[in-house]
């Protein structure tokens, strides 16, 4: 009996097997090649977000007026009641068209805002009540650019974000504000509201670009990271 091990097909044993194909090194080789290029492509993806981070950070000290307020202020309270009436409508609707017609959170947030301000009373309340009646979604939504409150570090405290280019205007310009108009504009309006919240205890207006949030922090320290490595 012959008990010699058979040789593999094309005759040179097992050896031909071992180095057949392209040799382990360069596939390892190409394999790091492929690591460093997918690293080289992710810290390059890290740089361009931290760069548009801080520069929508910048852009918002531009367009947008800031202030922390405390979660129990009115304004927080009214703006709360905004978004639920928004969640009501959207959970109410039926069909896809019925939520179509639902108009973007922020309309209802100004309402509520709005009707707190009316609930003060004073000079300009009726102005203010009897303009609103004539307010359209569109309008406000052409005036009031943007609105939204966002939970600030700690807990306690939130950040209002608005962006009212008109008032700005209408501010620089002196605008006096008529308490027996009844076409007071979002914008002019506005203007009140603000005093109304400026004067409202625990009121911070934040000036300035705001610090990096956490995750552009965390970006930062990757990215130092990487180069203390390099």
């Amino acid at each position: 009996m012959d008990l010699e091990e058979p040789t593999p097909q094309g005759g040179a044993g097992t050896q031909e097997l071992a180095t057949d194909g392209p040799p382990a090194a360069k596939i390892r080789a190409i394999g790091n090649t492929d690591v460093e290029k997918l690293k080289a492509n992710l810290e390059l993806l890290c740089k361009l977000t931290l760069s548009n981070t801080q520069a929508v950070r910048a852009l918002k000290t531009i367009v947008m007026q800031t202030f922390k307020i405390p979660n129990e202020s009115p304004f927080y309270v009214a703006y709360k009641k905004g978004t639920k009436k928004f969640n009501d409508l959207i959970e109410a609707a039926s069909s896809p068209q019925q939520k179509a017609k639902v108009a973007p959170p922020m309309v209802y947030c100004w309402n509520e805002i709005v009707k707190y301000v009316i609930g003060l009373g004073g000079n300009i309340a009726k102005a203010i009540s009897e303009s609103a009646e004539g307010w359209t979604q569109e309008a406000v939504m052409d005036q009031i650019r943007h609105m939204q409150i966002s939970k600030m570090y700690g807990g306690t405290h939130s950040r209002l974000e608005v962006a009212c280019p008109g008032s700005i205007v209408l501010e620089r310009a002196a605008t006096m504000i008529d308490p027996d108009a009844t076409n007071l504009s979002p914008e002019a309006v506005w203007i009140v509201i603000k005093d109304c919240l400026i004067k409202t205890e625990g009121t911070v207006v934040l000036r300035g670009r705001a610090p990096p949030g956490e995750m552009e922090r965390q970006v930062q320290q990757l990215l130092d990271a990487v180069k203390a490595k390099s």
